[in-house]
């Protein structure tokens, strides 16, 4: 069988309150026919190469190639994105970040895509006191190169959706409903979908929220039912109630995190936490808990 590989993500450094850079020495590689023996770097000394005293909101996203690592971070009550350089930790640069619409459970991510050779990342950048607009930024100078949006409130947080990003926001134009974005590299500028079928990620719905990796999730408001959609290589694969994967008392909205992996066959993995509540009828009785979970599936 294959291994399992990852398709969307890069490798990130975990999170912690503050950043420290372990540097250790990897194996070297030797083109003789001699078998080398294999070094247990768990058990090798590392030292310390800077740390810094960020308040970390995400996990650390690290471009090696680059020689950047990204961060949110938090500076009094105010988030911002910060960039470091990989080997000696001096910040680059740092642009300040709104929380936005995002739903509470989701956790802010650090989104680095690639186009023509150049990368990029995206946030939802504040512009000034309760103003913000999605902005898509250059990573090595961390300058703006996406268009204003203009008058865009109500915004979500851009999440990554096939080489892109996609948010959800309300606008004059709407009459106050909330649409579909996402961002056009053609004309570097954020472009309302008319239709589900048009995200780079194909939804179900417009308005539903993605979960990351071509998930995405609606609810049913007759009936109250959440229901999980998948798209690979641009198609709609499949369409399920989450009750079908989950307990029907669990969540599977904000604070998870999803990833792809393809070996025999294309897998679905997501982990994390949420609160979830049950109510017993009958009994009168009402509970409220946290719990967490780990899931993988047929994607």
């Amino acid at each position: 069988m294959k291994a399992l590989r990852t398709t969307n993500r890069h490798r990130q450094l975990a999170a912690a309150l503050g950043a420290t850079l372990l540097l250790g020495t990897l194996a070297a590689c030797s083109a003789t026919e001699t078998e080398q023996p294999v070094r247990d770097l768990g058990q090798e000394q590392v030292q310390a190469a800077w740390t810094s005293k960020d308040k970390l909101l995400s996990e650390a996203h690290v471009d090696e190639a680059e020689s950047i690592v990204l961060a949110y971070t938090l500076d009094g009550k105010t988030p911002y994105l910060v960039a470091r350089d990989l080997a000696t930790g001096v910040e680059i640069w740092k642009e300040k970040s709104g929380v936005g619409n995002t739903p509470s459970g989701i956790a802010f991510e650090v989104s680095v895509v690639e186009n023509n050779g150049k990368k990029y990342v995206s946030l939802l950048q504040l512009v000034e006191k309760d103003k913000v607009r999605p902005a898509v930024l250059d990573l090595k100078t961390g300058q703006r190169v996406s268009k204003d949006p203009g008058s865009l409130y109500n915004i979500d947080r851009p999440t990554e959706c096939d080489n892109s990003w996609c948010t959800i926001a309300a606008s004059p134009d709407t009459g106050g409903n909330i649409a579909d974005y996402y961002y056009d590299w053609h004309s570097n500028s954020w472009k309302k979908a008319k239709k589900a079928s048009e995200m780079p990620d194909p939804k179900k719905n417009l308005g539903d929220y993605y979960l990351g990796e071509g998930l995405s999730i609606s609810s049913n408001q007759e009936s109250g039912r959440s229901v999980l959609s998948y798209a690979h290589e641009g198609a709609l694969a499949w369409s399920k109630d989450y009750e079908e994967i989950y307990d029907e008392h669990y969540s599977t909205g904000g604070g998870w995190a999803w990833e792809t992996f393809d070996g025999e066959q294309s897998t679905l993995v997501g982990s994390g936490n949420r609160t979830f509540y049950q109510f017993e009828l009958g009994g009168g009785g009402f509970r409220v808990g946290y719990g967490n979970g780990f899931h993988a599936g047929g994607a």
